[in-house]
């Protein structure tokens, strides 16, 4: 029986035939790979934003954490006087531990604060638990006495397990800041409060404050008589917006770090 050859005709067809369902093959995963994609991108988390009131409960809580009653002046005569300002970011877990400690001091509850003769006395399970609100179950906490400006120092009594500190005290200030929260927006695994803020330095010789955009105060904005009235809405076009970042732990929110925004 005589075989038939392939002629280099035929081969050429074959290879040509070859290509085209290798083309088809090729554009036919393309597609599945591009529709996947668009599922996935579709079934992606959407990131929705949802704005809160600046005046709601939660966000006037968490902005509490950050400085409590210290509103036109953040801890004056220590050593983080304006911290959040300083810089164009701030990691809050990096801060030194006598920093963490005078933020849970100025932001516990009163209530939790005994008086006993002329000291105030503070259950160190107190300090400890507003410590964890504020930055999370951290496992590096440890009971220590540290260093403020009014009170000067707050000790920790090892043997009564509980800190004490002097309750006279007292200082003048000469410098501060104006401030206003301006936006507040609540994502799925954080909370953001955006803050805006000047700082002004007081001249008793003239009778004049000063208003600056910088908390080095190297650059002015205005001057204005102690009886005239300094509104930040005036000058929102030219002073510095900081975005305070709060992360979602379950049911709780932390706070991680405090960013300058850029104009």
């Amino acid at each position: 029986m005589k075989k038939n050859k392939l002629t280099k005709k035929d081969i050429g067809i074959i290879i040509i035939v070859a290509l085209i369902i290798g083309f088809v093959f090729s554009g036919i995963l393309s597609y599945i790979n591009y529709s996947n994609k668009n599922k996935e991108e579709i079934t992606e988390p959407s990131g929705k934003v949802e704005n809160l009131e600046i005046g709601d409960e939660v966000v006037q809580n968490l902005f509490y954490l950050t400085r409590g009653d210290l509103t036109g002046s953040l801890f004056v005569g220590t050593d983080y006087e304006n911290i959040y300002y300083r810089q164009d970011r701030i990691i809050i877990d990096e801060m030194d531990e006598n920093f963490k400690k005078i933020l849970s001091f100025v932001t516990l509850n009163e209530n939790l604060i005994k008086q006993e003769q002329s000291k105030s006395i503070i259950n160190s399970d107190d300090l400890k638990n507003q410590y964890n609100k504020i930055f999370g179950n951290l496992t590096d906490y440890k009971d220590e006495t540290f260093n403020y400006n009014c009170p000067a120092t707050i000790e920790y009594n090892k043997k009564s397990n509980q800190y004490e500190y002097e309750n006279a005290c007292g200082y003048s200030l000469s410098s501060g800041y104006v401030s206003k929260l301006t936006e507040a927006k609540k994502y799925e695994d954080r909370i953001e409060i955006y803050e805006t803020v000047a700082f002004y330095l007081l001249d008793d010789n003239t009778n004049e404050v000063s208003y600056f955009t910088t908390s080095d105060y190297s650059e002015y904005l205005v001057v204005l008589k102690n009886e005239e009235t300094f509104t930040i809405e005036d000058y929102a076009d030219k002073l510095d917006i900081y975005k305070y970042t709060f992360m979602r732990d379950k049911d709780t929110y932390h706070f991680t770090k405090v960013e300058k925004q850029e104009k």
